[in-house]
């Protein structure tokens, strides 16, 4: 049991990791639905981008209190992820610094323009 006071952070779920070798196409067929990149949800081949994905989907989680492509069920969630169909509307950020929400932003986009994962520890978010 996680002790209430602490502040340390534990992610879990590493059932279905997969090492990423070079140059060899791999695919994931499953995953948690609200965490899940669009990759996954397209049957396309995952990279190490693929990763950061739910970086940015628990960083809007933990920032608004709220899962950024939740739908009325799993398939309403997934199509959300396929089509990038996130909020970001302005009530839910007011509290928060420009950095926070470009952060966020830079990480649910498309593989393609995923940052690398050292990349992302030099934002300026983290520099605030």
């Amino acid at each position: 049991m996680a002790d209430q006071k602490s502040d340390h952070i534990r992610i879990c779920d590493f059932g279905n990791a997969l090492k990423v070798k070079p140059n060899e196409e791999l695919y994931c067929k499953y995953g948690t639905p609200e965490f899940i990149a669009p990759e996954i949800v397209n049957q396309s081949p995952i990279s190490k981008s693929t990763d950061i994905w739910p970086v940015g989907v628990i960083a809007y989680l933990c920032l608004t209190g709220v899962s950024p492509f939740a739908g009325e069920n799993d398939r309403d969630t997934l199509l959300n992820i396929r089509n990038y169909n996130v909020a970001f509307e302005e009530s839910m950020f007011k509290d928060l610094c420009r950095e926070a929400k470009g952060f966020i932003i830079k990480l649910l986009v498309s593989n393609k323009l995923r940052p690398a994962a050292t990349e992302c520890l030099f934002h300026p978010w983290f520099k605030v």
